[in-house]
């Protein structure tokens, strides 16, 4: 039914697909390496940025987990797990001073690359979550 060279196209791109997902599963959140991301979302707190820093490193976050966090610089980076819709992703946050609290800056970074809806929605997912740990 099939022939031999569409047998060859599924196994190759099943084993691209597979080393896609090895290679984002050994990537690893690094918060003294984080940089700023294109798509940022601001958030503001009351808490001054240190105590904002450590509600956001102690907080659940569902699935989001924090991978690394810099108390020097007050950075976080939290990761995704990989699903069968993308990579995974990393989301760094970078607390700062803002007036007599704090202004936290979250952006997200895909493991390997991704682009469209998956993106966006897990950004939204993510700043949703933040909000509601700070607000705790």
């Amino acid at each position: 039914m099939f022939g031999g060279e569409f047998l060859v196209t599924l196994v190759a791109a099943g084993a691209v697909v597979m080393l896609g997902y090895v290679f984002a599963a050994t990537r690893k959140g690094n918060a003294a390496a984080a940089k700023p991301t294109r798509r940022t979302a601001l958030l503001s707190s009351a808490l001054a940025p240190a105590a904002a820093f450590a509600r956001l490193r102690a907080a659940s976050l569902g699935r989001f987990k924090l991978a690394d966090s810099d108390e020097g610089r007050l950075v976080l980076v939290f990761g995704s797990g990989i699903t069968p819709f993308s990579w995974g992703f990393f989301f760094p946050v970078f607390v700062t001073a803002a007036g007599s609290g704090s202004r936290i800056e979250a952006g997200i970074r895909s493991r390997i690359f991704q682009w469209g809806p998956v993106v966006s929605n897990t950004h939204k997912e993510f700043v949703d979550a933040l909000e509601r740990a700070l607000k705790a």
